[in-house]
């Protein structure tokens, strides 16, 4: 192992630190538990109101997390205990830590006035960064629409070799990894990778060709380099850095533009998703961004839907990070594009990959 690596490589004492955030991190599963456990019906219903004129109010109902204030001590607890253990890898666990400390926070304040508040300090952009994703959803928008498909298939339809279950499926199997598929009628998503598993928005439906993208980029981008990320003997690469989950969903974009897949439609698509996290930053409520995105030539229920997303939990809008963590990966890689080997190993940021390179990288 090169001297670089070598010095973020796990030994007995970092290994403990990296089962404990590990654990944490799984307990948590804050994009899990910001998933509504009524989300099927409270979205037949809203669909309802607002067709009919009527106030649509999103009335969620989420899991307990009575554990979320040990979870917090336990946090706290690992903190400080990394701000005193002198090694080059402890501030990058810290900066995970930190990240799940404001995860944990955000269970325990879903469906407050606290959560809008603390998703933006999970989820921090710069001004420049913010402006110039902005600027690009804008000129995303301003193309001309392109004419959908069709011809679309059922997502969780067994029989059609073209749907997005029997597509992952496939391509599972040519891995030969132990991954497997579930079905969920709650997914705001059309697919969302968890540990050893891909579940699969079910009942939705999407073009074959849709079908491909998700696989590719629910496979290449997150479950792939978790597998590979077992085999490393940087455990950083297994939990994660600050950053790190961002940052891969920036490759994942990049992923589906190298293989044709960010055409027109798809660039639309992330843009309007764009507007309606920026939306809900702002303050805005449910049926203002469903106005806002219809504006935009989306369906009723498309921009239900859109807009449901962007305010899981309360107001996540994690899709404001997507387009950010797009062009800023995709500008790191074009210039130094030695440090996706990282990306293709585990859970890297561009500035962990630099470390662990040597600090060495080619600027664009």
């Amino acid at each position: 192992m090169p001297r670089e690596e070598a010095k973020f490589e796990s030994g007995p004492e970092l290994a403990l630190v990296e089962r404990a955030v590990f654990e944490l991190e799984h307990k948590i599963r804050l994009l899990d538990r910001v998933l509504p456990t009524n989300a099927a019906a409270e979205r037949s219903r809203l669909l309802r109101a607002l067709l009919s004129g009527r106030a649509a109010t999103p009335a969620w109902t989420y899991l307990a997390t009575p554990e979320t204030p040990a979870w917090q001590r336990e946090l706290g607890e690992l903190r400080l205990g990394l701000d005193n253990f002198a090694h080059p890898a402890a501030p990058w666990f810290a900066g995970r830590v930190d990240e799940l400390r404001v995860e944990a926070e955000l269970l325990q304040a879903r469906g407050t006035d606290r959560f809008q508040r603390l998703a933006c300090q999970r989820y921090v952009i710069s001004d420049k960064e913010l402006e110039g994703s902005a600027n690009l959803a804008q000129e995303w928008l301003r193309e001309p629409l392109s004419q959908l498909p069709a011809d679309t298939i059922f997502s969780d339809d067994r029989r059609d070799p073209r749907s997005l279950w029997c597509v992952l499926e496939r391509r599972i199997q040519e891995s030969g990894l132990p991954v497997r598929l579930v079905v969920s009628a709650e997914l705001s998503s059309a697919a969302a990778a968890g540990d050893g598993f891909v579940a699969v928005r079910g009942n939705a439906r999407y073009s074959a060709e849709a079908a491909e993208r998700v696989a590719q980029h629910e496979l290449l981008a997150h479950v792939f380099p978790r597998f590979q990320a077992r085999r490393q003997r940087i455990g950083l690469l297994r939990v994660g850095v600050r950053g790190s989950g961002e940052e891969e969903e920036g490759r994942a974009l990049l992923i589906e533009q190298r293989g044709g897949y960010l055409n027109n439609a798809r660039r639309r698509e992330l843009a309007l998703r764009h507007l309606a996290a920026s939306a809900v930053r702002s303050g805005a409520d449910f049926e203002h961004v469903v106005r806002l995105l219809e504006g935009h030539g989306l369906t009723l229920e498309a921009a239900c839907d859109a807009a449901l997303r962007a305010l899981r939990g309360g107001g996540l809008a994690r899709e404001i990070a997507y387009i950010p963590a797009f062009l800023r990966v995709s500008t790191a890689l074009h210039g130094a594009p030695e440090l996706e080997r990282w990306f293709e190993r585990g859970r890297a940021t561009l500035a962990f990959s630099e470390a662990l390179s040597g600090g060495r990288r080619r600027r664009s």
